[in-house]
């Protein structure tokens, strides 16, 4: 993976920064330390999609987006603290892939590169993908969840290594029983069927009328669906994906 041009002639024959931002930036990796795009990002000079863009091309690489999840049996193939250290992410649909797809927030990590080679037990195709859309994929790949809901308060959380636990809704509410068809009061109803049957201390009808009103129905589904999409809502809160990445997920 020969580096043929640097990053940062690169980004200026782009038209993305100017040769004094890069002579400013380099000046700041040097008192600082880190990695060019690091400080790029940081002053919002680029983008870490122009970045791994620009990487791509620096090294010739593929460029993924990171917009399509790779099949959850390749999760398997990279312990989760590895591809959590080494921000890396086996990629595509085929486990048993000759070369596998990784794909990796900073793919001139040589050390990083040749870890996860031996980890998976085979040749790696590097790609390079947006830092943060990386860690992004790393944690939906690894904590994964499938609601599956079976009409009940109860439904499944299942990661993607095929763990499951069970949920129950602790609020749900009794189904109401079925309405039965009930013919209206007679006058045998609420009289004594004998005349010369002791008079009952009060006139109870055997049968009572429904309520006019009858009550509302709780659907338990709806129940489950409320606690679903507030789960999802608190991972989009805490950063594991955004809603429009939900929403797309939830399409395909």
């Amino acid at each position: 993976m020969a580096i043929k041009q640097r990053l940062g002639d690169l980004l200026v024959k782009d038209g993305l920064i100017t040769e004094a931002d890069l002579r400013t930036m380099l000046a700041q990796q040097r008192q600082h330390g880190g990695r060019l795009g690091e400080h790029l990002v940081r002053v919002n000079l680029c983008s870490e999609e122009q970045i791994a863009q620009a990487l791509a091309r620096q090294l010739n690489i593929p460029f993924n987006d990171m917009t399509d999840p790779p099949a959850p049996a390749l999760s398997k193939l990279i312990p989760h603290d590895k591809a959590t250290k080494f921000q890396a992410l086996a990629m595509g649909n085929n486990p048993f892939a000759a070369r596998l797809p990784v794909a990796f927030g900073d793919p001139t990590d040589m050390k990083a590169t040749m870890e996860i080679e031996k980890i998976v037990g085979r040749p790696i195709q590097i790609q390079s993908g947006p830092a943060l859309m990386v860690r992004r994929a790393i944690e939906a790949a690894y904590n994964s969840i499938d609601l599956r809901d079976e009409g009940t308060s109860e439904f499944q959380v299942t990661d993607v290594r095929g763990g499951a636990r069970s949920v129950k809704v602790s609020s749900r509410m009794a189904q109401p029983a079925a309405e039965e068809d009930v013919a209206e009061l007679s006058e045998s109803d609420i009289e004594p069927i004998e005349d010369d049957a002791p008079p009952p201390q009060a006139a109870i009808p055997r049968r009572i009328a429904p309520v006019a009103t009858a009550p509302a129905r709780s659907d338990s589904g709806d129940e489950a669906l409320r606690m679903v999409w507030a789960m999802a809502d608190l991972l989009i809160e805490r950063g594991y994906f955004t809603r429009a990445e939900l929403m797309k997920k939830l399409r395909t």
